[in-house]
């Protein structure tokens, strides 16, 4: 067991409550990369890929995966003696987060509706609202077809 001073990091870095709930799994990411050799080149891409389009929030992203490993590559033996390697070919298997897949599976499963109130499942809502950005709309007028209600007045609406 390695422990990491997330939350300590989060605190000393960010101010606001939004951003060290966020950036703490960022900082995560950048601790395991130093931690078990991985490819940051490839890792800054796909952090690049996921907020293209919200270009705002790339660089905030890298710079607290660059606190990540900065924290690992000064507090611990880095690496580990444990290395990930880029593999470009899964077979026939699909690598999805947890949040995509139940998304899929509600809008696969007929689900037009998503309600929420707090973070864990904001974040389920908004890969809900992507997917259904996608499959939910009119083939002709291209208008939406389903409904996000949320109780919660400071969840972004850059997500719909």
């Amino acid at each position: 067991m390695i422990g990491a001073p997330l939350t300590e990091i989060c605190n000393r870095t960010y101010t606001d409550t939004r951003q060290r709930q966020l950036f703490k799994n960022i900082i995560y990411l950048g601790a395991l990369s130093a931690l078990l050799d991985m490819d940051v080149p490839a890792i800054e891409q796909l952090i690049s890929e996921q907020f293209r389009g919200k270009d705002t929030l790339i660089k905030p992203n890298l710079n607290a995966l660059q606190l990540g490993r900065d924290w690992a590559l000064q507090a611990l033996d880095c690496p580990i003696g444990i290395k990930l390697e880029r593999r470009d070919k899964v077979g026939n298997r699909i690598f999805v987060s947890g949040n995509d897949a139940a998304a899929l599976g509600a809008v696969y499963g007929g689900a037009t509706v998503c309600a929420c109130t707090d973070h864990p499942l904001l974040l389920l809502a908004e890969a809900f609202a992507a997917h259904c950005q996608r499959l939910r709309r009119d083939p002709e007028t291209k208008k939406r077809r389903y409904a996000i209600i949320q109780a919660r007045t400071s969840w972004p609406r850059s997500a719909w």
